[in-house]
């Protein structure tokens, strides 16, 4: 049986190693455990400020305001300029 959301990755021996999950849909069961063994899920791997140009984008598109880019570069020198 498969449940959505929860995925288990075998090695090359078909062994089970590793376990991805849906934090989205599971997080909340599994933050006390993170708690536990010292994992704090509020931690983001990008900064504050990469973030804040994200969430103003999606702020203009909401309003009308569409860019589209060529590329990654071209992005990332949008994101730059806010």
């Amino acid at each position: 049986m498969q449940t959505t959301g929860i995925k288990i990755e075998r090695d090359n021996n078909g062994v089970a190693r590793y376990v991805r999950i849906d934090l989205k849909k599971y997080g909340k069961y599994l933050t006390p455990l993170f708690k536990k063994v010292g994992i704090n899920t509020n931690d983001f791997t990008y900064s504050q400020e990469f973030i804040n140009k994200i969430n103003q984008s999606e702020e203009d598109i909401k309003k009308g305001k569409v860019i589209s880019f060529n590329s990654h570069e071209e992005l990332m020198q949008h994101l730059d300029s806010l």
